[in-house]
């Protein structure tokens, strides 16, 4: 049983490592591959508790030993993502607050460009998957996980107001893998902001899956683009990819992948919500969400619907069939009767010519 502290209810939970959550997964890129040939997992045990404060359960315990590794692991890197170097308007705010907030952090701002160069020089695998996505908000979503697993850090969307740091002192915690996400509904978790060591298996699960999940939505992404990004990429992707790499992995000591509220989260951040991707079938549904009598209705409508269609289908199916057999019955008779009687006449004249003879 894999385990991973949930920090929204001060308990543990488990994942049956029986069965995996996808059924296709990709194959491990040379380099995900080289990197798990690199990990010494023989590190101290070490456990988390909960406590009332929203970082305090991240703590150093265990076996009456501390930890041998060092005290800081998660990178202090702060990493965005925009389109270009001219950050909109609507954003200013936002990036300042959190450029000085974390004034001592290394800042990567992660433009198309720059993003798309990254890519050809480190994981040169994924740029036709790059390169087709439909939407820009998918490239923007992919990014922040290779970066994280590259160099690990601090992830943070562009609308995210920071008002004070977070403690990267409480969230270390000496393990070699560890990673911090927020809670969500209904996905599990969000990709918004992401805290992570570098070559976390959680993202190289999620890299190497990031194909797959194209392939699963590229037909009809055009048709429903809010369910295509967020299966393809967005929050219900990252969801999925931590939750495969939970089902593969055997117990360790440790949780690597800790997740916390997002009400605990308030006094360090605010997040804005603009959404600038969401398209009419993203309010559409979000306006839907929280209605079940029109949800009622529809999928009453849709039965009735269904059963009217199919009615419909079974008959003109039936119709045809009878046509054909009737058409094909007729044919064998006509067919038949033509056989039978150029014997009759054969027979006939036979029987005159033995007559004449």
């Amino acid at each position: 049983m894999r385990r991973f502290f949930n920090s929204n209810f001060g308990t543990w939970a488990s994942l049956d490592a029986r069965t995996s959550i996808c059924e296709e997964t990709a194959k491990d890129t040379p380099d995900i591959q080289e990197d798990r040939k690199d990990r010494n997992m023989s590190i101290p045990r070490q456990s988390v508790t909960s406590q009332p404060d929203s970082f305090a359960h991240i703590t150093l315990a265990g076996d009456d030993q501390p930890a041998t590794r060092p005290s800081s692991q998660i990178p202090r890197i702060l990493h965005q993502t925009c389109k270009n170097e001219t950050v909109p308007e609507i954003w200013a705010d936002s990036q300042k607050s959190c450029l000085e907030a974390y004034s001592d952090y290394e800042y990567k701002l992660w433009t198309d460009e720059l993003a798309r160069e990254f890519l050809s020089a480190e994981y040169p695998w994924f740029l036709e998957t790059w390169d087709n996505y439909p939407f820009p908000i998918q490239r923007a979503d992919a990014i922040r996980y290779f970066v994280l697993h590259h160099y690990g850090g601090l992830y943070l969307d562009m609308d995210t107001v920071c008002h004070k740091p977070f403690p990267m002192d409480q969230i270390d915690n000496g393990i070699l893998d560890n990673s911090l996400f927020q809670a969500t509904l209904p996905t599990g978790i969000t990709n918004d902001i992401m805290i992570s060591t570098a070559r976390h298996p959680a993202f190289a699960s999620a890299i190497s899956l990031l194909p797959t999940f194209h392939r699963l939505t590229r037909l009809w992404a055009r048709l429903q683009p809010y369910a295509a990004i967020m299966i393809s990429t967005g929050p219900l992707f990252i969801t999925l990819a931590t939750a495969d790499y939970l089902y593969g992995e055997a117990s360790l000591p440790s949780p690597t992948v800790q997740v916390i509220n997002q009400t605990d989260l308030t006094p360090y951040i605010t997040d804005l919500q603009t959404a600038t991707w969401h398209g009419t079938d993203a309010h559409v549904l979000k306006w839907l969400a929280d209605k079940p009598l029109i949800w009622f209705v529809l999928g009453a409508v849709g039965v009735v619907g269904g059963i009217y269609v199919l009615n419909k289908v079974l008959l003109f199916l039936y119709r045809r069939v009878s046509l054909i057999i009737v058409s094909v019955v007729g044919f064998v008779v006509k067919a038949t009767k033509m056989c039978l009687g150029e014997w009759v006449v054969a027979y006939r004249l036979s029987n005159k010519w033995q007559l004449w003879k």
